[in-house]
Protein backbone atom coordinates (compact mmCIF):
# COMPACT_ATOMS: atom_id res chain seq x y z
CA UNK A 1 0.00 0.00 0.00
CA UNK A 2 1.57 3.73 -1.04
CA UNK A 3 1.48 6.19 1.62
CA UNK A 4 0.84 9.77 0.39
CA UNK A 5 4.19 11.97 1.15
CA UNK A 6 3.39 14.70 3.56
CA UNK A 7 5.42 17.77 3.38
CA UNK A 8 5.33 20.74 5.10
CA UNK A 9 3.85 24.17 4.09
CA UNK A 10 5.86 26.79 3.62
CA UNK A 11 2.80 29.17 3.66
CA UNK A 12 3.75 32.68 5.05
CA UNK A 13 2.17 33.25 8.78
CA UNK A 14 -0.83 35.28 8.51
CA UNK A 15 -2.42 37.16 11.75
CA UNK A 16 -6.04 37.82 12.11
CA UNK A 17 -5.12 40.76 15.18
CA UNK A 18 -4.99 44.34 14.35
CA UNK A 19 -0.96 45.41 15.24
CA UNK A 20 -0.97 47.31 18.59
CA UNK A 21 -0.13 50.74 16.45
CA UNK A 22 -3.18 50.72 14.82
CA UNK A 23 -5.27 50.42 17.97
CA UNK A 24 -6.80 54.00 19.32
CA UNK A 25 -5.51 54.09 22.83
CA UNK A 26 -6.62 55.90 25.40
CA UNK A 27 -9.42 57.89 23.60
CA UNK A 28 -12.69 57.23 21.61
CA UNK A 29 -12.83 55.98 18.46
CA UNK A 30 -14.23 57.88 15.68
CA UNK A 31 -15.66 57.45 12.10
CA UNK A 32 -11.25 58.04 10.88
CA UNK A 33 -10.61 54.76 13.34
CA UNK A 34 -13.08 52.91 11.63
CA UNK A 35 -12.30 53.59 8.41
CA UNK A 36 -8.94 52.72 9.12
CA UNK A 37 -9.36 49.91 10.67
CA UNK A 38 -11.81 48.27 7.50
CA UNK A 39 -8.73 49.26 5.51
CA UNK A 40 -6.49 47.30 7.74
CA UNK A 41 -8.82 44.26 7.81
CA UNK A 42 -9.07 44.68 3.80
CA UNK A 43 -5.60 44.32 3.22
CA UNK A 44 -5.33 41.40 5.56
CA UNK A 45 -7.88 39.98 3.49
CA UNK A 46 -6.02 41.00 0.51
CA UNK A 47 -2.67 39.27 1.75
CA UNK A 48 -4.18 36.02 3.01
CA UNK A 49 -5.65 35.76 -1.14
CA UNK A 50 -2.56 36.66 -2.49
CA UNK A 51 -1.00 33.86 -0.09
CA UNK A 52 -2.83 31.25 -2.13
CA UNK A 53 -4.25 28.53 1.00
CA UNK A 54 -4.73 25.41 -0.76
CA UNK A 55 -8.47 25.86 0.49
CA UNK A 56 -8.91 28.73 -1.22
CA UNK A 57 -10.87 27.13 -4.08
CA UNK A 58 -13.55 25.79 -1.64
CA UNK A 59 -13.74 29.04 0.04
CA UNK A 60 -14.24 30.66 -3.68
CA UNK A 61 -16.94 27.76 -4.57
CA UNK A 62 -18.85 28.54 -1.42
CA UNK A 63 -18.98 32.28 -1.45
CA UNK A 64 -20.30 31.77 -4.97
CA UNK A 65 -22.92 29.52 -3.61
CA UNK A 66 -23.92 32.46 -0.90
CA UNK A 67 -24.79 34.77 -4.14
CA UNK A 68 -26.69 32.75 -6.30
CA UNK A 69 -30.33 34.04 -4.67
CA UNK A 70 -29.26 37.52 -5.55
CA UNK A 71 -28.32 36.27 -9.41
CA UNK A 72 -31.60 34.85 -9.63
CA UNK A 73 -34.39 37.05 -11.01
CA UNK A 74 -37.03 38.20 -8.60
CA UNK A 75 -40.69 36.98 -9.25
CA UNK A 76 -43.77 39.06 -8.39
CA UNK A 77 -42.30 42.49 -8.08
CA UNK A 78 -42.93 45.28 -10.71
CA UNK A 79 -40.25 46.64 -12.52
CA UNK A 80 -39.37 50.40 -12.64
CA UNK A 81 -40.48 51.93 -16.04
Amino acid sequence: MDLIATTSSTLPTWSAHLPSWALAHGRDIDERDAAFAAGIALKSIDDLIRADPPWLGCWRDRLALGRIPDARPKRGRARAA
